[in-house]
């Protein structure tokens, strides 16, 4: 199976034109938002669907290392950073924006991401982007709750993740 690049064009109005245009849309449209808990008014964070190696190599990680709770909280933000589209806020008329006060962009592709620019926002002084989810979520519950979501959005059941994950 060749790229994109690779592949013939459909002529427009055709068949395969159609079914790309549908198939790109689909993709476009493939995240879900989760609310920040403990934020008021709320902040929402944008994610995309995690892909299956990420989701298997965070889990091996997690089997390997399940006693060190640290780690474990690392990997379960690093879900988290690796999804994330864009963290925002709603303006007045409830559309989303930037919650970057030097940036209130309406466009997703400009949005504070789990980044140094998220970091400076909280007043923290941490770099790592796991370390910087973990500040934005206030509580290591919350954030495994968001990654347990996440992965379930991303088509994983529990029992799929438990029984491949855990040796079952």
């Amino acid at each position: 199976m060749g790229t994109e690049k690779d592949q013939v064009a459909g002529a427009p109005g055709s068949l395969l034109s159609s079914i790309r245009d549908r198939r790109a849309k689909a993709k476009e449209e493939l995240f879900i938002d989760y609310p920040v808990p403990g934020y008021e008014p709320k902040i929402f964070v944008r994610y995309a669907p995690l892909d299956q190696p990420t989701i298997a190599t965070g889990y091996k990680v997690i089997e390997n290392k399940k006693k060190d709770q640290d780690a474990v909280m690392r990997v379960h933000a690093t879900f988290l950073v690796n999804a994330c589209i864009g963290i925002y806020e709603l303006d007045d008329d409830g559309d989303p924006i930037s919650i970057d006060p030097e940036d209130r962009s309406p466009d997703p592709a400009d949005w504070v991401k789990f980044d140094h620019r998220l970091a400076e926002i909280l007043g923290d002084d941490v770099t790592r982007a796991a370390d910087i989810v973990r500040a934005l979520y206030i509580k290591d519950g919350d954030v495994l709750a968001t990654s347990n979501k996440l992965s379930e959005f991303s088509g994983y059941t529990g029992e799929q993740l438990d029984e491949d994950y855990e040796g079952n």
